[in-house]
């Protein structure tokens, strides 16, 4: 994962990654999970129960997202990308499942 580019919420440091974490100068660290996921949300708002999607909520749209129903949407989005990025860094920032990262990925 290229990280120089992302930056600590915290400070505003350079976050730099270790083997299972990204870690900033100022000593912030953020795991990264062993699917490549890694949470940047600010101390404090993990425990906000509102701060994201339910499980039901996370099982309802990989149902959808799995059903092929979005792939023609999915498909032009790849496309623009392909054309626009070439040699680019590509950040998923909060978007869901990473189903747009995994398809530009293959």
């Amino acid at each position: 994962m290229r990280c120089d580019i992302i930056l600590c919420p915290l400070c505003g440091g350079v976050l730099r990654e270790t083997e299972h974490s990204l870690i900033c100068e100022a000593g912030h660290s953020y795991d990264i999970s062993t699917s490549g996921y890694c949470n940047l949300m600010r101390p404090g708002k993990l425990r906000n129960r509102r701060s994201g999607d339910d499980k039901a909520m996370i099982s309802n749209r990989h149902e959808f997202l799995s059903s092929g129903l979005y792939s023609p949407i999915r498909d032009a989005v790849l496309n623009i990308l392909n054309e626009r990025t070439a040699g680019s860094v590509l950040l998923d920032a909060g978007c869901g499942e990473g189903y747009y990262t995994n398809a530009f990925a293959k």
